[in-house]
């Protein structure tokens, strides 16, 4: 019985050799898959979504795309990258455009990252445009525009006939006479113009009292969506004149956590006399303020009232 075992069960060297070579080869085609896994990356479809949309907003028609991206058509890369998406045509079909043509003249200095959209400029390209105006100042011609990088040639020679560079534009409103009164709009900076300013551009005289009233309490305007949040102004007077308003945020005044006292704190528009006296407590138990965003810690504080704060904050 042993010696029939051993016939079985006891090998060669060159056998044993040969059983370990075999055993290797098998290990390494299971690992095999997960090392060409972690060694391969895979596209980042994100950034060809966002491309591939691009191009169907400015083509009348879907198209392979064959780039350094190497898309094939739609459906197949819809299906091959997993989107959720199914928005993709296939090649020759029709496709709606997803922007449109300006009804009227417009201003490149006024309008905003969406309307820009609405014009068929990439989401990218109007951010870049916004960040252009904060801070290099403002477009003097349409060949400024163009200048942007990414923005797009066929859409710029559709609004091209469309910009308009004044700082004013004449409207005509019915007068109480029954005849037409024309008013000059200019644009108006909030953080330097007068009531008679805001009165000249269409506010009520109450509205214009609100709009000083809410400039001096908070000690400047940095954007004019602030005024949306004045109690009991004309949300649709305010809508219909907004792209006229303009601020200067070099003209905020500043709060200095570190040295401003409780009285002149409680006085900004944004902070109670409790939230004041919390942030006077912190900064005496901390012995100063290192960041603006230790304020986030104040008892009272919440990130909403955080960011409407933060461009008046300084130390």
């Amino acid at each position: 019985m042993r010696k029939q075992l051993q016939n079985y069960f006891i090998f060669s060297r060159r056998e044993r050799r040969a059983a370990w070579l075999l055993l290797c080869l098998v290990l390494m085609l299971l690992i095999l898959p997960d090392i060409l896994h972690a060694l391969i990356k895979k596209p980042d479809t994100k950034d060809n979504y966002a491309l591939w949309q691009s191009l169907k907003m400015r083509t009348d028609t879907t198209s392979i795309y064959q780039s350094d991206h190497s898309f094939q058509d739609s459906n197949s890369y819809a299906e091959n990258y997993n989107y959720p998406f199914q928005r993709y045509k296939t090649e020759q079909q029709n496709v709606e455009l997803s922007f449109i043509t300006p009804s009227k003249p417009f201003n490149p200095n006024m309008i905003s990252a969406e309307e820009w959209q609405s014009f068929g400029v990439p989401k990218y390209v109007a951010e870049r445009i916004i960040k252009y105006r904060q801070k290099s100042g403002t477009f003097k011609s349409s060949t400024d525009v163009k200048k942007i990088y990414g923005f797009p040639d066929d859409v710029f020679a559709t609004i091209e006939p469309f910009m308009i560079f004044q700082d004013s534009s004449a409207v005509t409103v019915a007068d109480h006479s029954g005849g037409d009164l024309q008013i000059v709009l200019t644009s108006t900076n909030l953080n330097t113009c007068t009531k008679e300013d805001l009165l000249s551009l269409g506010f009520s005289p109450n509205d214009a009292t609100r709009i000083l009233r809410f400039r001096e309490q908070a000690g400047g305007i940095y954007d004019s969506q602030q005024l949306f949040g004045v109690y009991g102004i004309d949300a649709d007077k305010l809508q219909e004149l907004i792209k006229w308003l303009e601020v200067d945020k070099n003209s905020v005044i500043k709060i200095n956590l570190n040295t401003i006292d409780s009285t002149t704190l409680a006085n900004h528009i944004y902070i109670s006399d409790i939230l004041a006296g919390s942030i006077i407590r912190y900064r005496e138990a901390t012995g100063k303020f290192y960041s603006v965003n230790e304020l986030l810690k104040v008892k009272g504080m919440y990130p909403a009232l955080f960011e409407k704060l933060k461009p008046y904050l300084q130390l």
